[in-house]
């Protein structure tokens, strides 16, 4: 009876664990390849509000060919912020498969409250947004309309 018991407890709580990764981590970094003007960028895919929310922070930087794009449900006005962040970015801002805008060079806020950050906003509603290290838009060739193949 007691193995019984302990079986049926080591059961529950494997479930609970299974259950609580896929609802908060379950395919968070979906691996992906976008082109950008001919140009590969490797992408981890975000769809998850716990990883969206943890963003880029989590990295101590990243390389020049690598993204992180948010995937949403619906296509609304984005707001970002610099949270925790440590190294500069730009953020790209999509639509339907085309950028609307985005904003370069920003650069962590270090030394400033939660409240205090400035927030970033998309031009139009977004159904996509992609953040790469700063300077990726310029040497990409960025600009509103540009088609990003792979989405």
């Amino acid at each position: 009876m007691p193995i019984l018991i302990i079986s049926a407890v080591a059961l529950l709580v494997g479930i609970y664990f299974l259950f609580f990764r896929i609802l908060f981590h379950g395919g968070d970094y979906q691996k992906k390849v976008l082109e950008i003007r001919s140009q590969e960028v490797n992408v981890e895919m975000v769809k998850s509000a716990l990883a969206k929310a943890r963003g880029l922070s989590i990295k101590e930087s990243i390389a020049d060919d690598y993204g992180m794009l948010f995937v949403f449900n619906d296509s609304a006005v984005r707001k970002f912020w610099m949270k925790d962040m440590k190294f500069p970015i730009d953020i790209i801002w999509i639509s339907g498969g085309k950028v609307i805008g985005f904003e370069e060079n920003i650069w962590p806020e270090s030394g400033v409250s939660d409240w205090q950050l400035k927030s970033y906003y998309s031009p139009a509603p977004a159904d996509k947004v992609l953040e790469m290290t700063a300077g990726s838009v310029r040497r990409l060739g960025i600009i509103p309309g540009t088609e990003i193949g792979g989405l």
